[in-house]
């Protein structure tokens, strides 16, 4: 088949965009798009120099927009999902003599449900119908510390067209006992991570366009990272606490719910807020919030807040 990545710009037919439109096939349509994205973030990729600034800003909208129907061309041959039936896995991995543990899981679209309870170092089970996306497990042991990533495998040559045929699962345990530093990436998928029963002593999430449950309450995390797209969160740290938890939650475009203890001291200082806040039973002095038990109690919360154009709801739980 012959394939025409032809962008209608008249740029593009500049010195060296001038020879993309005689290339054909699938392999040069792909590579022509990423050379063009890889020039677009250099110095002066076009000819703008004569041009205003909204003239240059005005081109490059335009160029985006032509790239993003390039992309979807069915001529450039992208493969699509090979959907196929139903499997359910079980998975399992030993300690391995492990004593602590860094963990990783990686999803790029689908459903992860992550708690604790399980009698090995990780227990569970996936479930997927594209053979291509079984999730690869590998895990090390070096120095008495266990290495576990957990990921999705790259499908970044595959057009999902048909996504919503897609069945994509992990149910997935890891040993309540063991302490741990725990990174969870969610693009766009949906995920219930119960993780107050881990011996967690640090957290790291990030997230993209899914919903996601994020239960902490009275867990033993001591350092918080989380990282929000436009997806909706839910981030439970109620509970009854017995030491101080430093947390950063950087904001997107979805909303994030914030469930705080009422009996611990919590103090959330914002930054660059142009997000709609709700947080009765605060005190609000200049973008900082501090509850009633702040500066009373023996457990402290804070929390540095960055956020984009999203909504954000602070509540006092139990």
């Amino acid at each position: 088949m012959v394939v025409l990545c032809v962008i209608q710009d008249i740029s593009l037919r500049s010195r060296p965009y001038a020879r993309i439109a005689n290339r054909t096939g699938p392999h040069h349509c792909l590579f022509d798009i990423r050379m063009i994205l890889s020039n677009l973030i250099r110095k002066n990729p076009f000819p703008f120099e004569r041009q205003s600034w909204t003239k240059s800003l005005l081109r490059i909208i335009f160029l985006l927009h032509s790239l993003i129907a390039v992309v979807f061309i069915t001529s450039c041959n992208i493969e699509t999902l090979k959907i196929g039936p139903v499997n359910t896995d079980s998975t399992s991995v030993e300690m391995g003599g492990a004593h602590s543990l860094q963990a990783e899981f990686s999803m790029g679209t689908g459903s992860i449900n992550l708690s604790g309870g399980a009698a090995n170092l990780l227990d569970g089970t996936v479930t997927y119908n594209v053979a291509d996306w079984r999730p690869e497990v590998l895990y090390t042991v070096e120095d008495e510390i266990g290495i576990l990533n957990v990921n999705q495998p790259s499908y970044k040559d595959t057009l999902p067209v048909n996504i919503g045929d897609v069945e994509y699962e992990w149910d997935l345990q890891l040993n309540s006992n063991l302490p741990m530093d725990l990174l969870v990436t969610v693009g766009a998928g949906e995920g219930d991570l119960d993780l107050s029963d881990l011996q967690l002593d640090s957290f790291e999430f990030k997230g993209g366009a899914g919903g996601v449950s994020i239960d902490l309450s009275g867990s033993s995390v001591n350092d918080l990272d989380v990282a929000l797209g436009a997806g909706d969160v839910v981030l439970d740290l109620g509970g009854e606490w017995f030491h101080d938890v430093k947390a950063t939650i950087k904001g997107g475009l979805g909303r994030v719910t914030l469930i705080l203890p009422a009996s611990g001291g919590v103090k959330v200082t914002t930054q660059g807020m142009l997000s709609k806040i709700t947080a009765p039973g605060f005190a609000n002095e200049g973008g900082v919030y501090t509850n009633d038990a702040f500066g009373q109690s023996d457990v402290s919360f804070l929390i540095d807040i960055e956020s984009g154009i999203g909504e954000i709801v602070m509540e006092l739980g139990a």
